[in-house]
């Protein structure tokens, strides 16, 4: 899957979560495989599968911008409450240490209920390619909380191998929904694979 980034020589970061669970490597294992190329950003580990990428400029190195990466389940996307707390606990506290606010974009698998509700009440472009855009309730997400009181993530993108392809304003926050990579999942006869 990453062999068109490393042939153009681009940098990817990524992040696991939902489905990654149902092949024959762990998480963790994924990531390993993923950072021995040279071109990876991913910073995953076992003890914090959450990690912030900082985009530095290119004229003097200063920190502009961030890419944060939240990992959002072990099994399926049943992540509890209480693990999308430690996640969102994990992003309050990495505000916190900041010292300057740099506007970021993140990136996550399971969409968050936000998503749903960003389709729902109109105000997304795109498709809607599956019955479901979120399989969280709605009391089971901090994480967008956090999100809108810390006020340093312009966009969260979403994935989770559904044939969803849509953005749209949500509380002054931009939800992205991104169609699936890869060859694997359920994608609509016919559909291309996307990008996030």
């Amino acid at each position: 899957m990453v062999q068109p980034m490393v042939k153009l020589g681009y940098r990817w970061a990524a992040i696991v979560g939902g489905h990654d669970q149902h092949g024959d490597l762990t998480d963790e294992q994924l990531m390993e495989v993923d950072k021995e190329y040279n071109l990876s950003y991913s910073a995953f580990t076992p003890t914090e599968p959450n990690y912030w990428i900082p985009v530095l400029s290119p004229s003097d190195s200063a920190t502009k911008a961030g890419l944060y990466m939240f990992h959002s389940s072990k099994v399926d996307c049943w992540k509890t409450p209480d693990e999308w707390e430690g996640t969102a606990g994990w992003y309050r506290n990495l505000s916190r240490q900041l010292k300057h606010r740099h506007l970021g974009v993140a990136f996550l698998h399971v969409p968050l209920p936000e998503h749903m509700a960003v389709w729902n009440g109109g105000a997304a472009v795109g498709t809607r390619g599956d019955e479901s855009v979120s399989c969280l309730p709605r009391d089971a997400d901090d994480l967008f909380d956090a999100v809108h009181d810390k006020g340093d993530i312009a966009m969260v993108v979403a994935g989770h191998d559904h044939d969803n392809d849509f953005l749209g304003l949500y509380d002054g926050i931009t939800l992205a929904y991104g169609r699936k990579t890869g060859k694997g999942g359920y994608p609509r006869k016919g559909e291309n694979a996307g990008a996030r």
